[in-house]
């Protein structure tokens, strides 16, 4: 997983050179040239789950030998798909480095599960991704059997990405709660 994450980080600064080559291949109307380049960044946009830009770079590739006319607006719509990913990768390096913090500035403090659990369903029901780890560090401010166990279930729920099972265990829990 470490791999696959310090490649998607170094993906902006490391493909920024090939798109500025790929745009001059475009200027020059070199449709092998645009044909080789749009495959390798098929390729590695596949690689990363960059379903856009796998997308349009494959466009281009198709059409690199027999559209040069539209190789410019194919060119646009590929930089606009590069952008916009390069756009997501730095918005969840910083959703991770705040949730890292927040994980740090937490993970001695005791944990009252009935403030925690509401605001943790309510990120699952938005869809939001809440990494395993984040139960781990809470885990340390519980004591007992039963608040472990929950925490061991739900962790089993979200490295699975079972956000709908994860939300029935913490409705489950909140409803037994409240009928104590």
């Amino acid at each position: 997983m470490d791999r696959l994450m310090m490649m998607i980080d170094l993906f902006p600064q490391e493909t920024v050179d090939y798109m500025t080559s790929l745009e001059q291949a475009v200027g020059q109307r070199d449709g092998p040239q645009i044909r080789s380049m749009a495959h390798v960044l098929k390729g590695v946009a596949g690689s990363l789950s960059a379903s856009q830009l796998q997308a349009t770079a494959e466009a281009m590739e198709g059409a690199a030998s027999s559209d040069a006319e539209n190789m410019a607006t194919l060119y646009g719509q590929l930089d606009y798909a590069y952008r916009q990913f390069c756009e997501r990768i730095e918005q969840e390096k910083n959703t991770t480095e705040d949730a890292e913090q927040e994980k740090a500035a937490t993970s001695a403090a005791p944990v009252n599960l009935s403030q925690v659990l509401p605001l943790m369903a309510a990120r699952l029901e938005a869809a939001e991704y809440i990494d395993p780890e984040e139960l781990s560090a809470m885990q340390a401010g519980l004591s007992k059997p039963d608040e472990l166990a929950l925490m061991d279930q739900l962790r089993k729920q979200l490295m699975q990405l079972d956000n709908q099972a994860a939300l029935q265990i913490i409705k489950q829990w909140l409803a037994s709660t409240k009928a104590h």
